[in-house]
């Protein structure tokens, strides 16, 4: 029996890159199984995995659980496996639902040893790695990989730890993730619209309380923390605090119409901030923010009006053409950017690496760090004018699709770098978020709840005293990307 089970481990990836020594040894420790046809191995989000199956023979089902139906996404045959990426890459719950479709037998892998072997034989362990790599760069299994992972931290996180798993489910498929730099100002007491609820990721965030122009900090929120219910509740969206992260920070965000509807469904969840609001009601200071915030709302100056020179980053972080890979990732990330400039021997501007081009580029298709850094470059630049208003420089990313911008002075002088980031932190309420909901969307169903939103969004933009015209090409963004989705769907 073990020497049949050394020469399946032998005849199988990942356990043909181990040793021949440690395979010998392996097959010692490891059993067999017969599983019946039928058979449930795991349900997505939900079952833990503490072990790995080597299929030797029958069948067996995956599927993707999603808005309540299942949609298969594949067998698995004689020397394939289940459970090594659920266990290195998802804490142990199972990524996707497992079930045996013609008697199954299988050779398990205890999770403790399956781990022995990843921290000792690298080969080994970048199977899984790569094999993540390339199922990452499949939508759906991506959607599921970040809803899966927002379910288990919400899990934990008071008051959603209240709710039914089928709820939390349906939020955790809902949420999207932003991040704000250090020293970002999220919103303004008494000015900022809150449209999202907020759940803190990692990061810290400082709350205020502002009064007579003075500041009086009230506490550090950090992971797991809420910040946007009360207002959303009980303030008519209105931002009861002003809040400015202490460090990098990252969010989770329910859209605020999601998460008045959990609020009207489930009694215990609402309770959680009413009885909040009602403890800070006790505090004179507090209840003096909320009958100010009450009052008739003063109109604040426009963001979309704002000139880009008030939003860009001046610092410019460059590297050479011929520049490796590896260093350029080192130096954005000594300089916590998202970007880097490539410049030719010349000294002139080239081209641009994002964040996103070492993702897709490099680590995805696991490509060589020593390799140039002009083999994965965007060798067009854009640009902006310091002068062009904000809402210019956002229709310009949405037009190209692309996050990253060049600001030139009057002169024409490369003066620094616009993204997408620095405009999410600036305005909260952006049609960035709503663009990047569509292209994300799953379903259908879910295409068309966002296009609800645009009414509110145009709006605000409208109130914000956006130009006709800028209107329009916004409406004509949102519209083409809808239909793409919706196309998308059709094929």
């Amino acid at each position: 029996m073990k020497s049949s089970i050394k020469k399946i481990l032998s005849g199988s990836e990942p356990f043909s890159r181990l040793p021949h020594k440690e395979i010998k040894r392996l097959a010692g420790q490891v059993t067999r199984e017969t599983i019946d046809t039928g058979t449930l191995l795991a349900q997505q989000n939900k079952s833990g995995v503490d072990r790995v199956y080597l299929i030797e023979s029958g069948l067996i089902e995956l599927y993707y659980e999603q808005g309540g139906g299942k949609t298969l996404s594949g067998y698995l045959k004689p020397g394939e496996l289940f459970g090594g990426i659920s266990i290195l890459m998802n804490a142990g719950i199972a990524l996707r639902t497992v079930r045996v479709e013609k008697t199954a037998v299988c050779i398990r892998i205890p999770k403790p040893e399956f781990l022995s072997l990843c921290a000792q034989f690298h080969s080994f362990n970048e199977f899984f790695v790569e094999t993540f790599s390339k199922r990452m760069l499949d939508e759906s299994y991506a959607a599921i990989v970040s809803a899966s992972q927002a379910f288990l931290f919400l899990s934990g996180v008071v008051p959603f730890s209240f709710l039914p798993e089928e709820e939390i489910e349906r939020i955790a498929s809902d949420l999207a993730i932003v991040h704000y730099p250090k020293n970002t100002l999220l919103a303004v007491q008494g000015q900022t619209r809150i449209d999202y609820l907020y759940i803190i990721q990692r990061g810290a965030v400082e709350r205020y309380d502002e009064e007579n122009e003075q500041k009086t900090l009230r506490g550090i929120i950090g992971e797991g923390d809420i910040y946007g219910g009360i207002s959303l509740l009980l303030n008519d969206g209105v931002s009861v605090r002003t809040l400015s992260t202490q460090e990098d920070s990252y969010f989770y965000i329910l859209p605020g119409d999601r998460f008045l509807d959990v609020c009207r469904r489930h009694q215990v969840f609402s309770d959680y901030f009413t009885d909040t609001f009602g403890k800070r009601m006790l505090d004179k200071s507090y209840a003096s923010i909320i009958k100010r915030t009450a009052q008739p709302k003063v109109e604040t100056a426009s963001f979309f009006n704002q000139p880009v020179s008030t939003l860009y980053s001046n610092r410019i972080v460059s590297c050479s053409a011929d520049s490796t890979i590896q260093n350029d990732a080192l130096e954005m990330s000594r300089h916590h950017c998202s970007s880097i400039l490539v410049t030719s021997n010349e000294g002139e501007y080239v081209g641009v690496v994002t964040d996103s081009d070492l993702r897709n580029k490099v680590i995805a298709k696991g490509m060589d760090t020593h390799h140039p850094v002009s083999e994965i470059m965007s060798p067009t630049l854009y640009g902006i004018s310091t002068q062009a208003p904000a809402f210019e420089a956002m229709m310009e990313m949405l037009s190209r699709n692309i996050k990253h911008l060049a600001v030139s002075d009057s002169s024409g002088r490369m003066v620094g770098v616009i993204s997408n980031s620095d405009m999410l932190a600036a305005q909260g309420q952006s049609p960035f978020f709503l663009l990047r909901e569509i292209k994300s969307a799953l379903t259908p169903e879910e295409v068309f709840n966002k296009h609800n939103r645009i009414p509110s969004i145009l709006s605000n933009i409208i109130s914000a005293g956006a130009k006709s015209q800028n209107v329009n090409a916004l409406i004509t963004t949102i519209s083409d990307a809808i239909l793409n989705r919706l196309i998308h769907f059709a094929i």
